[in-house]
């Protein structure tokens, strides 16, 4: 049998290894120095910060080995079709018949009725900045997109909503990697709420009965970026609190250092999701913690005004999680509608009863 030929990475991604060999390592040690008696809070505050730094050039490293891959999506699959030549009759399109491909495979396994995206690593840089620019003469249904690292990819999927909102009152606004350029200012996931547009009504829908919220714009959310300060330490939102805990009820303690490390309540998540827990465990345990951390949250004024202000309105979290959720996404027409609210909507239930105890401490016995 004939041993294929691979062919020896390159230096550079070798080092983004090699990056992350030292990240993951540092970040258990960390984790293990954190729990030793005696050792100093500012000291382990001070080491966490130079991992998130690590971590953050670990991040562009990878965005920078992936500067010549791009990505295309709504292509037709065929059974035995030849990536090469698939690739090539798109461009084909775009007079880009000259473009010198490295090497291009379709992502994920196969799924009947399903187009997968192609990932094409091109030659030279220039050709990529070719293809996208002509990228509006492609066949209809066929787009095409830069490759990221999956932690630039959600910061993007975060930001595309107030790009929509932000593109009605400035044409100009455009959204170059993972930052939104509105009125000529540079906005990214750590600076978007101070944009000067109207951003919680892009996440959270009402009527007269019901709130639907999803998403870090809406401060119901989970994911919306306040700090809560729990057992001597701060956590940057109720999201990271949740998913460490979690981590560390599972006994894995390097997602659990990688939820400590994440730098938006997105990527704690998404560090989370690694630990798999029983249903029993999140109904019971699982809710408590939540519930502790929504609590805090909420404890200042403004938030419990927030809270109350909703009235006797049900709330429910709009996404397609059957959980924590109600089983429907926030773009739904039927997201106000009871009747297809089919989820657990656990989310939604803590709120309410965290606003309810709110209302009994506020009402004179």
């Amino acid at each position: 049998m004939t041993q294929k030929f691979r062919p020896r990475p390159k230096g550079r991604f070798c080092l983004r290894i090699f990056y992350l060999h030292i990240f993951y390592s540092h970040s258990i040690v960390l984790y293990i120095l954190q729990c030793a008696n005696g050792f100093g809070k500012e000291d382990v505050d001070t080491s966490w910060r130079q991992s998130s730094i690590l971590q953050q050039r670990i991040i562009e490293q990878d965005n920078y080995s992936r500067r010549e891959n791009i990505i295309f999506t709504g292509v037709n699959e065929n059974r035995h079709e030849n990536c090469f030549d698939t690739v090539h009759e798109i461009l084909s399109y775009i007079d880009g018949n000259d473009v010198s491909l490295q090497r291009c495979h379709r992502l994920g396994l196969p799924r009947p009725g399903y187009n997968r995206d192609i990932i094409a690593r091109l030659s030279h840089f220039p050709d990529k900045m070719l293809i996208l620019q002509r990228r509006g003469g492609l066949p209809k249904g066929v787009y095409v997109n830069e490759d990221f690292a999956p932690e630039t990819k959600r910061h993007i999927d975060t930001l595309r909503p107030i790009l929509r909102e932000a593109k009605k009152f400035d044409p100009n606004a455009k959204m170059i990697k993972d930052k939104i350029f509105y009125e000529n200012k540079p906005y990214t996931v750590n600076n978007i709420r101070a944009i000067n547009l109207d951003i919680e009504k892009i996440s959270e829908k009402k009527n007269a009965d019901v709130i639907a919220f999803a998403g870090r714009y809406s401060r119901q959310s989970n994911l919306f970026p306040q700090p809560i300060d729990v057992d001597d330490r701060t956590y940057p939102s109720t999201e990271h609190y949740y998913q460490y805990q979690k981590c560390l009820s599972a006994g894995d303690v390097d997602a659990a250092a990688q939820v400590l490390l994440a730098q938006q309540p997105e990527d704690a998540m998404a560090a989370g999701k690694a630990v798999k827990k029983q249903r029993e465990w999140t109904n019971k345990e699982g809710k408590e913690i939540m519930k502790k951390a929504v609590k805090i949250k909420f404890s200042s004024e403004s938030m419990k005004v927030m809270l109350r202000s909703t009235g006797k309105r049900k709330i429910v979290e709009a996404t397609r999680n059957p959980h924590w959720g109600i089983g429907e996404p926030f773009t739904s027409l039927n997201v106000l509608n009871p009747r297809y609210q089919k989820g657990d909507n656990l989310m939604g239930m803590i709120l309410m009863e965290i606003r309810d105890e709110f209302e009994e401490a506020k009402t004179p016995m």
